[in-house]
């Protein structure tokens, strides 16, 4: 699983080695953190004449795609020592860090769809908000809609709104909502968004191969649809809650499988399926061939990451809750009220 750029937990100790080729190495100890964008770092066993050494690392992201990597020194010189005697030797100390850092973010920042990162949400009001993950805040997004929808990679985000309109932007950084042809009731998008599935006020089912494809009516009745993110898992509930599997879009047919449930989610693989009664009951799923799991607790909706191991849902008083996965044990309480939710791959809802 992915995760922050700087998730190492205080107390964490690593040992870097200069790039100059020397060999000369000190040691970085975690002595704050947020766990996402942020550390503080006191260093040892280095080089310099220094009696305290700290660095502090932080990550702004600019967009989707982009962020800015910052890091600063806090010091205090041993007795004697003027600070030109110290400065000029700092390059590869820093360049030290600083490798570090930046292999943290491309191990971890650039994959943003692979734990959770983007999180959606809609309230009551058709009020549309954006939240980094579990460890961020939600904020407000222009616009109006009572279901949403991202995809795994956070680049695909579709909605319907109350009239049944369709709306889709190219992730958070787009900047406006694109109003596209039909009328639905609720949108599902695989993780590459090449695979949109829908359903209408008739139960009646579509299809569509992304933004540029064109709707194509896909025979069955469903209220509620969802796509894992390779597109090869589709699962779906009837108007007599009734649950319905099929392999993708060619495989040709529905197959009914045990459980009634209102609404379903799926793993990017297929492999975790969760899904909430008429009672507000939850249940687990581990794939097409597994079999329902009760889950303690009670939910309306749920929608669970690509990677599965992050879960979000709302109750029936739109308190939003979230788990680390099945494993978790519990659930989390966060803070603002929402109808339903949609999760992407890495730590973003929406």
């Amino acid at each position: 699983m992915s995760s922050p750029p700087f998730a190492e937990n205080e107390g964490a100790k690593r040992k870097l080695t200069y790039a100059d080729g020397s060999g000369t190495s000190f040691f970085e100890t975690v002595v704050e953190t947020n766990g996402v964008d942020s550390i503080r770092v006191q260093l040892s066993e280095h080089p310099f004449p220094c009696k305290i050494l700290y660095a502090h690392m932080s990550t702004e992201r600019v967009d989707d795609n982009n962020c800015i990597f910052k890091i600063a020194a806090e010091y205090k010189l041993n007795d004697g020592i003027k600070p030109e005697d110290f400065e000029p030797g700092t390059l590869w100390l820093f360049q030290a860090i600083a490798d570090g850092g930046a292999k943290a973010i491309a191990d971890n920042v650039a994959k943003p769809a692979k734990d959770g990162y983007h999180v959606w949400g809609v309230n009551a009001k058709e009020e549309i908000y954006y939240r980094a993950g579990h460890s961020g805040s939600w904020e407000r997004i222009a616009g109006g809609l009572n279901n949403v929808a991202v995809s795994g990679d956070g680049n695909h985000v579709w909605g319907v709104n109350s009239n049944k309109s369709v709306y889709y932007r190219a992730g958070k950084s787009a900047g406006r909502w694109t109003a596209v042809d039909s009328t639905m009731i609720q949108v599902c998008v695989s993780d590459d968004g090449n695979h949109v599935w829908g359903v209408n006020a008739k139960d009646e089912i579509y299809y569509r191969a992304g933004f540029s494809g064109s709707w194509e009516r896909i025979a069955g009745g469903l209220k509620n649809v969802a796509v894992s993110g390779d597109g090869n898992h589709v699962w779906g509930v009837n108007t007599h809650d009734k649950v319905y599997y099929r392999a993708g879009k060619s495989a040709g047919r529905w197959t009914a499988t045990d459980g009634a449930l209102i609404q379903v989610s799926v793993s990017g693989d297929g492999n975790h399926v969760w899904g909430v009664n008429a009672k507000d009951e939850i249940y687990y799923r581990a794939g097409f061939s597994g079999s329902w799991e009760r889950i303690a607790g009670a939910l309306k909706h749920v929608s669970v990451s690509s990677d599965g191991n992050h879960v979000w849902g709302v109750n029936t008083h739109d308190k939003v809750y979230y788990r680390a996965g099945r494993s978790a044990g519990k659930w989390t309480a966060t803070d603002g009220a929402m109808t339903q939710v949609s999760v992407g791959a890495v730590n973003p809802v929406w």
